[in-house]
């Protein structure tokens, strides 16, 4: 009977530990244009079909904290104003912002600066949830 406790125990213990720790998707964006721009050159380019998983955007959140799931797990920071949702990275270089277009759809701009150059991608997604 004590065996039983016990199992039980560590079972509910894991249970509650794997839903302190796991991920939720925030928002999923699959981008259709990209615009790549540096002091000399700037080219925008649709995204064919079969490349757009490639570039898709994906943030989530684990606890009170938001990554950039498709940048490397990057640490961000979330701000509301009007219409607008914000991600942003530390350094406040790179960031995505994230409108409601119509009920349950959503554009988007995923903004990239490498030093003196910079990449932005332009999408929908179909889930904002936080």
């Amino acid at each position: 009977m004590k065996n039983n406790y016990f199992i039980l125990f560590i079972l509910v213990f894991l249970f509650i530990s794997a839903e302190a720790y796991s991920q939720d998707v925030v928002f999923i964006g699959i981008p259709v244009v990209k615009n790549s721009s540096s002091h000399d050159e700037s080219t925008n380019k649709k995204i064919q079909d079969q490349d757009q998983v490639t570039y898709k955007l994906t943030i989530v959140k684990e606890g009170d904290e938001y990554y950039w799931s498709s940048r490397s797990d990057k640490p961000l920071k979330y701000k509301k104003n009007g219409p607008f949702h914000y991600f942003y990275d530390d350094s406040g270089a790179s960031y995505i912002k994230i409108m409601e277009a119509e009920e349950g759809k959503y554009i988007y701009m995923e903004h990239i600066s490498l030093g003196f150059k910079t990449i932005s991608y332009w999408g929908g997604g179909s889930k904002l949830k936080f």
